[in-house]
């Protein structure tokens, strides 16, 4: 776990989110939720239940559909999350992991 001035560091170093100044509070980098999506207005993906396994060292191997389920913008601009559910969202930040 970094702290706050060691993640700022590191920002700095590796450029985390393509945002200045970073939102780094709380031990982390906040991201925001991009409810516009992109062209298509997908917004993310919930994981579906009773599904095989994912071959994780397989690049593009499984279809994107067989494990997940697209999530649209709505109009009022809003997503209600179900707790028990696993959510990917589309940021509205470029994120970089460094190796």
């Amino acid at each position: 776990v970094l702290s706050e001035a060691e993640l700022r560091d590191l920002h700095r170093a590796e450029m985390l989110v393509a945002t200045e100044p970073p939102n780094i509070s709380g031990g982390g980098i906040a991201l925001s939720i991009d409810l516009d999506g992109d062209k298509d207005g997908l917004v993310g993906y919930r994981g579906k239940h009773h599904t095989g396994l994912v071959d994780v060292d397989k690049r593009a191997a499984q279809d994107v559909v067989d494990f997940w389920e697209p999530l649209y913008k709505s109009g009022a601009g809003e997503l209600v999350l179900d707790p028990d559910e696993f959510y990917i969202l589309v940021s509205r930040e470029a994120v970089h992991v460094p190796p």
